[in-house]
């Protein structure tokens, strides 16, 4: 994290941070959301100390698969932001976004916004490109069985 806030170096940078599964079988995807919101402030509080600049973490993580998809939730705490949101067509991705204590609020705000309605992303892109019926159209319909002797 520290090299990647060094690279930064420029007033109000957010550090983006994509798990692909380090932390999947570790005792920390248990905890409550709330208690990981916690974890990784206290965790990436050096960063802000020493980077000044960074103006946010965005810790993301949507290596789950699930079905059905849960219903969002969403932890506004202190510390940060965690959010969890199913995405199509079956995944869950959970956010944690956290801040300085010292900063904007409509830049954490902003952030939180656009990671909260994730799951609207691609029915919005596919009725712009005006693909008729949406994500249904992408989406292989499991074929009848052929009746077989």
């Amino acid at each position: 994290m520290q090299s990647k806030a060094a690279q930064s170096q420029g007033a109000g940078t957010w550090l983006w941070v994509e798990d692909h599964g380090a932390l999947t079988h570790t005792p920390f995807t248990r905890l409550p959301l709330a208690h990981k919101v916690r974890e990784l402030a206290d965790l990436f509080r050096s960063v802000f100390d020493e980077y000044p600049h960074v103006a946010g973490i965005v810790y993301s993580n949507a290596s789950r698969r699930r079905l059905p998809l849960p219903a969002p939730q969403t932890e506004d705490m202190t510390e940060g932001i965690g959010l969890v949101r199913g995405v199509p067509l079956d995944r869950v991705r959970e956010t944690i976004i956290l801040h300085p204590m010292l900063v904007r609020a409509d830049q954490t705000s902003l952030m939180a916004r656009l990671c909260a309605e994730e799951p609207s992303w691609f029915g919005w892109a596919l009725q712009q490109e005006q693909v008729p019926m949406g994500l249904n159209s992408l989406i292989i319909q499991p074929q009848q069985r052929l009746w077989t002797p």
